[in-house]
């Protein structure tokens, strides 16, 4: 049996003068906190950020994520 990826998404994260976004595309949701954290060990924040419940998607759909600062 193969196992399906999905998309998780962290809105409203990695704050400095606007908040941004992270997006994982993995297995399950442990799986893309460890894919998250996987060489971004020096983000500040990202370890409680990524505490949030993420947003799971399974079916088409579109993020836009303005820039800012």
């Amino acid at each position: 049996m193969t196992k399906k990826l999905k998309l998780f998404v962290w809105t409203d994260v990695l704050r400095d003068y606007t908040s941004g976004m992270i997006a994982v595309l993995a297995y399950d949701e442990g799986h893309a906190r460890e894919l998250a954290m996987k060489g971004n060990e020096w983000c500040s924040g990202l370890k409680e950020d990524l505490q949030q419940k993420p947003l799971r998607v399974t079916t088409p759909r579109a993020f836009l994520c303005h820039g800012g600062g």
